[in-house]
Order: structure tokens, then sequence, then C-alpha cells
């Protein structure tokens, strides 16, 4: 993949670090790392869920030297705010992803996406795509006898043994304990009320989204 000045570029990839730190952790580090590396990835398998979630695997920590901004060309360097928000572990969105729209016009403010800062363009792309998000639609939630076999995390039996009330009800239930978080959904509008979730007070959004939960079987 080029970058926007015609350079060769790509996202570092966990075997990439690892090459990196044989060369230049001690031995003893290296093996720790790489024992606690093998032993997350274990632990964090992704696992069947039943409202269609992905459960993200681990990934290796990237040094912030190892990163090559496609805006830039250049080695990148995190401010402290993208430190807290990337965690140097390719969180977000990639050097690829961020490539392919860099020379696009942004349609919220007329600039190039290249010229928008980290949260200039998570705030841009969050206005750009509400129109269109919805939350829990109908039916898109797993099937009873395709998650059979998986544990439910309210009453801890298998969904196999579910009724297909108790079913809907544990899955509604779920779903209620792990709303999305309404800072991320500001510009989303709320199928309930009419209104965007960014003018909900916390009681106004606990109850619309509710109710969207409930609508949704």
């Amino acid at each position: 993949m080029k970058n926007a000045k015609g350079q060769e570029v790509r996202w570092v990839l966990p075997e990439d670090w690892f090459a990196w730190a044989k060369e230049k952790l001690s031995p003893e580090r290296y093996a720790e790392i790489e024992a606690w590396y093998k032993n997350r990835r274990e632990q964090h398998k992704p696992k069947a869920t039943v409202i269609g979630e992905v459960t993200s695997t681990s990934r290796a920590v990237v040094p912030a030297e190892m990163i090559t901004d496609p805006w830039t060309g250049q080695p990148k360097v995190f401010t402290e705010e993208e430190k807290a928000k990337f965690e140097l572990g390719n969180i977000g969105w990639s050097p690829e992803s961020r490539e392919r729209v860099a020379s696009y016009e942004c349609q919220i403010c007329n600039r190039l996406f290249r010229e928008h800062s980290a949260l200039e363009f998570k705030d841009c792309m969050a206005r750009i795509t509400a129109p269109t998000h919805r939350i829990y639609p109908k039916g898109a939630r797993a099937k009873k006898e395709n998650v059979a076999h998986c544990k439910c995390r309210i009453c801890s039996r298998l969904f196999g043994d579910h009724s297909r009330q108790e079913y809907d009800a544990c899955v509604n239930a779920d779903m209620k304990r792990h709303k999305l978080k309404q800072e991320n959904l500001v510009y989303v509008k709320c199928e309930i009320c009419g209104r965007q979730f960014g003018n909900h007070s916390s009681q106004e959004y606990e109850a619309c989204v509710d109710q969207i939960i409930e609508n949704s079987v």
C-alpha cells in the first residue's frame, strides 16, 4: 500500500513486533513477553455471542517508533491523547483504513480527512454514519438453535436448555446490562422519540434504549 506521497507503507503485524523485540530486548524479557502474549491469545479466543458482537483477539503492543504514519510517511509520534485512545495496540482506525480516505473531502466540514485531528476525524465520521446507524435492529440477534451450546450470562444455563420465552428474556436482559455507550451515539437518531441520543438525559437514554431492545425481538 502507498500513502499520499507514494511511499510504500503497511500496518505493523505482531510478528513484526516480535522480530523487532528479539533484537532489542534481552532474551529473558523477550521470553516473558512472548509467554504473556500467547497466554492472552489463548484467553481471548473469539467466542460465540447472542447479539452478534465480535470478541476481539489480543494484539501485540506496538512501539510508536515502528508505526509509519501514512499521511506523512514518517514514524508515527503519538500524543498523550492518542496513546490513551489507541493504547499503542492497533486499536481504532488502522493506517490502511485512514489512508483509503485521507485524500477525500469530508462531507461535514469540507476539508480533506488528512487535515483532521484525531478528535475531528472521529466526530465527523460519527456525523456521517449517524443517519444509517440503527442500534439493536429487529431480527439481528442470533437464533437460539445457533447458540444452543453457549452459556447464558444471565442465568448460567446453556441456551439449548431455555424455552423461547426464556431465551428472549435473557437476551434482552443481557443487552440491557451491556448497553452501548451514549457518548458513542451522540448523532444517532432515536427510533423511539425521534431525537438524537446526544439530546437525551441519562434517564431518557436508558428508557429509550430499553424500549428499543424490547422491540428488537
